[in-house]
């Protein structure tokens, strides 16, 4: 008699799993991020979705790192203490705003490093349209630096 056993597949990311820069900023939990970005399937293993994260989050925050700065010269000793009267869903419309670039920049660093893709004309299809997923990320993640900085979304550059 042969018996059949089901093993459920290991989580994805341990639990409580998280990505932090320092005390200013807020923690970044990784099965948030895997539950936010659609890329990779399975091949979205935990170490290259922590390695993305960390990307981004040192993209993100040298990007912000003068808007840091003038923020601590004010006296703000985290994000979480910035425009505490606009908060959503206990956060603060910063911190939602935060986890969202660091979120989108790393969908861009897992789709421009791990396409999955193959070496058939439906793979090279897939590989435009994976490259204009990592277009519309890096454009949400450069949406959200901006807010932050509190510029506008769009920036024209005469020729």
């Amino acid at each position: 008699m042969n018996d059949i056993v089901s093993i459920p597949p290991e989580p994805a990311s341990p639990a409580g799993a998280t990505v932090s820069a320092g005390a200013f900023w807020p923690v970044i939990a990784i099965a948030d991020v895997r539950a936010v970005l659609r890329i990779g399937g399975a091949s979205m293993t935990h170490e290259r979705l922590t390695e993305a994260v960390r990307f981004a989050m040192v993209d993100v925050t040298r990007q912000l790192t003068a808007w840091r700065v003038e923020q601590q010269a004010n006296g703000y000793a985290s994000l979480s203490e910035i425009d505490q009267d606009n908060v959503i869903d206990d956060k603060t419309a910063l911190e939602v705003l935060f986890d969202r670039a660091v979120t989108q920049m790393a969908g861009a660093e897992m789709a421009d490093r791990y396409p999955d893709l193959t070496a058939t004309r439906e793979g090279a299809d897939r590989a435009e349209t994976i490259m204009s997923v990592a277009d519309d990320y890096r454009r949400s993640a450069t949406r959200a630096i901006r807010a932050i900085l509190g510029q506008t979304g769009t920036m024209v550059e005469l020729v």
